[in-house]
């Protein structure tokens, strides 16, 4: 699939911090949501298996992870998730 393909309904934000640094502040303050780090250099195998049996609405991500997951049908993207990009700056560098 493309990007086309997906109906943009759900939230977006990126961050500065570091990924583990923003999962803990984002756990401590939103503690009865499931909140899924998704980021290369985890088993994507790990990850699967994460969300399968956790679906997250929350979701801190790399773009490459969150793609890679989105093409193999793994997570499906709905109007109510909340996607947490890491390295936003450069997604954003990349645009003309």
């Amino acid at each position: 699939p493309s990007l086309s393909d997906f109906e943009v309904n759900f939230r977006l934000c990126w961050i500065s911090k570091s990924v583990t640094e923003t999962e803990k502040q984002m756990k401590k303050k939103l503690c009865d949501l499931n909140i899924m780090l998704t980021i290369g250099g985890i088993s994507f195998e790990d990850d699967r298996k994460k969300y399968r049996q956790n679906p997250s609405k929350i979701i801190i991500c790399t773009v490459g992870r969150i793609w890679e997951m989105i093409k193999s049908n793994i997570i499906i993207m709905g109007k109510e998730m909340l996607l947490v990009f890491d390295e936003g700056d450069k997604l954003l560098s990349n645009v003309d």
